[in-house]
């Protein structure tokens, strides 16, 4: 027999234990590393442009760099996710359309 899930978005659950991660505090000279993952969708690389300006606004940003998916379907294999890792303090991946 097949099971139907329900899900209500009105409904509020008991979670416990969850809380942010750990951050340092930002030193006064300490500039941030932003990556943008745009994936070939349209209007994906301006919205991430839209997303860039706010968040230059509001975090001491060093460099903004965007890495381009050859195609939205595509998935980021391991050993560019573990690049943009270790050069990025924030990565934002976005969509279009």
């Amino acid at each position: 027999m097949a099971r139907i899930t329900v899900v209500r978005p009105d409904h509020v659950s008991e979670v416990s234990g969850v809380g942010r991660a750990p951050r340092q505090a930002l030193g006064d000279t300490d500039r941030l590393h932003l990556t943008l993952v745009e994936n070939g969708k349209p209007n994906a690389r301006t919205l991430l442009g839209y997303v860039a300006d706010e968040l230059r606004s509001r975090l001491p940003l060093a460099a903004v760099d965007v890495h381009s998916k050859p195609a939205a379907g595509k998935p980021i294999d391991a050993d560019t996710a573990d690049m943009l890792a270790a050069r990025s303090h924030l990565v934002i991946s976005g969509v279009g359309d």
